[in-house]
């Protein structure tokens, strides 16, 4: 790996402005809203006029007409070189953190060595940027930063759409500057619900599957906190980087190895709001505050090693000066994530390789057949080391990958009934599978590779929403709906509203994860049994009893299979000498799990099997 010392890199010579942004109502937000804030003074101008700069719009051949003669752009044009590049082939839709980050990775490979010397700074469409943003991150390379991260938060876009025209009035070629404070007073009076519900010292909701937390300190002044932060600029340090996951999970770690890595973490140096429509995450919102154990648990199934470091930084965004109360609300933020990261059991998940990653790209695959050849696709993403392909191919053989597990993985009792009562759809490519589920999950990124034979509905969006609709009737035979505790009781009302989508006598099978204790499971099972009185039939109920020694074998599987890839001389003897006695011990202990039910016990699962009612 050619990698380049931090303190021996010479200086950088120039900077590279990538934004993807495709689609008519995108492109045209973009370039009546969110490019005029780039054009502002000490933005785009003032890195054009510290080094040579150049700005590369991603999109599809479809919209580089109406792009090229936009006055926004032609603006642009004049500021700096500015590019289109076509992205069609690598467009899935319902797939945009995929798309960006194969976008974003293909316009740097084109750079060539050339990316050693490069700032590229990774734009979205939808943010709003105050003058002088773009200009400090410059600054953090110059001063020597591999790469550049912040945090951002949502407003309401129905709101924020019209106030930002207003200002930026009919010549968005002209630009619009906006200070720091002058657009936080704005952002803080529009906040979106999904903000809101993620703001732990005021909200009387919260977002399930939260990437990040706030504090409001005073009228004027919020705290975040960030598992996921946005990479803004990457200098990489090597040419030959891999992509085994989202952008902003893996191109940090893997393009600056040395973790030369700097947080901007006041609003008055960097600001940009992200507009999103009001029902966005609609669907994850619940009432009630967020409990550290039940984020903990969200928080274990996706983050990296670079995200639980992330989550150590306050941000501070503030439209007047900073308060006196700024450092008591520090303290009770401080103190929330440390209960938080208390009760993360697991180990990180891999920056390479992630789960949710193989799904997503089995989709682009799909999606992508005679525009993206394997070879092509490879080339992009990089080749894994010699030595973490063996691993994984040793992974895969001995116990596999979830949920398609081996006996002895310690979730087998978890995965194999639902594997098995799936098993006609993989066998017949002819059947069709309706997948419910709030958040992605491990089968949702498994089922992702059957493409079309696939749909997948999030539950409280459907559960809030018109009937089925006409195409879908009688349109599946099997149902996966997955569960989180808290909406164990929606159950009958979602069978009651899949039942039209589901042919006669077709099977719908309900799992959620980590049932709390249930002190009378006969008397659910009666009242569920009512509830779905002439649509279905409640075939079974099952609890999979939970086990310490369970609990235990996967975390030292999990903390094997990573000392495996970060830390092989010490990894690699200890998985050669405790793996098969674990595999036998963890088998011991799913055989017991397999035989007997946890009703009224700790329960890693539970499994409700319901068979759809005939049609007369």
């Amino acid at each position: 790996m050619q990698q380049i010392e931090r303190d021996r890199r010479p200086p950088l010579k120039s900077v590279k402005l990538l934004l993807p942004v495709w689609g008519h109502r995108y492109v045209r937000q973009f370039l009546e809203i969110g490019l005029p804030t780039l054009l502002a003074p000490r933005n785009v101008p003032a890195l054009a006029q510290s080094l040579p700069s150049e700005f590369a719009i991603l999109t599809s051949a479809a919209d580089e007409s109406y792009i090229r003669q936009h006055p926004a752009f032609l603006r642009l044009a004049d500021i700096c070189p500015a590019s289109l590049r076509p992205i069609d082939h690598l467009i899935t839709a319902g797939n945009n953190s995929t798309t960006l980050t194969l976008a974003y990775a293909e316009a740097i490979r084109a750079a060539g060595p050339a990316m050693l010397d490069t700032c590229f700074m990774f734009l979205v469409s939808d943010y709003i940027v105050a003058d002088g943003s773009l200009a400090s991150v410059l600054a953090r390379v110059r001063a020597g930063a591999s790469a550049v991260l912040v945090g951002n938060f949502q407003v309401t876009a129905e709101e924020a759409t019209p106030w930002l025209r207003a200002r930026i009035g009919p010549h968005p070629a002209a630009g619009a500057a906006f200070s720091a404070r002058a657009l936080m007073r704005f952002a803080l009076d529009h906040l979106h619900p999904a903000t809101v519900a993620n703001t732990v010292n005021v909200s009387s909701t919260h977002n399930a599957h939260t990437n990040r937390l706030f504090w409001r300190v005073d009228e004027q002044t919020l705290l975040g906190r960030f598992f996921l932060m946005h990479m803004i600029a990457v200098r990489p340090e090597v040419i030959d980087f891999r992509v085994g996951a989202s952008w902003d999970y893996s191109f940090v770690p893997e393009m600056c190895p040395s973790g030369n890595v700097s947080v901007i973490t006041d609003s008055d140096e960097y600001l940009v709001v992200e507009m999103q429509p009001r029902t966005h995450e609609a669907g994850f919102l619940r009432p009630g505050p967020l409990q550290p154990d039940v984020l903990a648990r969200s928080l274990e199934e996706w983050t990296t090693a670079q995200h639980r470091q992330n989550v150590a930084h306050t941000v501070v965004y503030h439209a007047g000066e900073l308060p006196a109360a700024l450092p008591a609300a520090v303290a009770a933020a401080d103190d929330y994530v440390v209960q938080v990261t208390r009760r993360l059991r697991s180990p990180p998940q891999p920056h390479y390789g992630h789960p949710y990653w193989r799904g997503a790209i089995a989709t682009v695959q799909e999606a992508a057949r005679g525009q993206l050849s394997p070879e092509a696709l490879r080339a992009l993403l990089g080749a894994a080391s010699r030595r973490g392909r063996w691993i994984e191919r040793l992974r895969a053989l001995l116990i596999g990958y979830p949920p398609g597990v081996r006996p002895w993985h310690p979730r087998w009792p978890d995965y194999g009934p639902v594997l098995r009562r799936l098993s006609p759809f993989f066998a017949n490519p002819a059947r069709r599978l309706l997948h419910v589920a709030d958040a992605p999950t491990l089968f949702s990124v498994m089922l992702a590779a059957y493409g079309q034979r696939v749909t997948t509905l999030q539950t409280t969006p459907f559960l809030q929403g018109a009937p089925v609709r006409d195409g879908f009737v009688d349109h599946f035979g099997l149902c996966l709906i997955e569960l989180d505790q808290r909406d164990v009781e929606k159950t009958g009302e979602l069978i009651r509203r899949i039942a039209p989508a589901m042919q006669g006598g077709g099977t719908v099978l309900i799992v959620v994860r980590e049932p709390r204790p249930m002190e009378n499971a006969e008397s659910f099972a009666t009242a569920l049994a009512e509830t779905l009185r002439g649509a279905a039939r409640l075939q079974e109920i099952r609890y999979v009893p939970a086990s310490r020694l369970r609990a235990w074998s996967y975390q030292t599987f999990a903390r094997l299979g990573a000392d495996a890839h970060q830390r092989p001389w010490i990894g690699l003897p200890g998985l050669a000498l405790f793996a098969v006695p674990l595999a036998l011990l963890t088998l011991l202990a799913n055989l017991f799990a397999a035989a007997g039910d946890g009703a009224g016990q700790p329960a890693s699962s539970l499994h409700i099997d319901v068979r759809i009612a005939n049609s007369e």
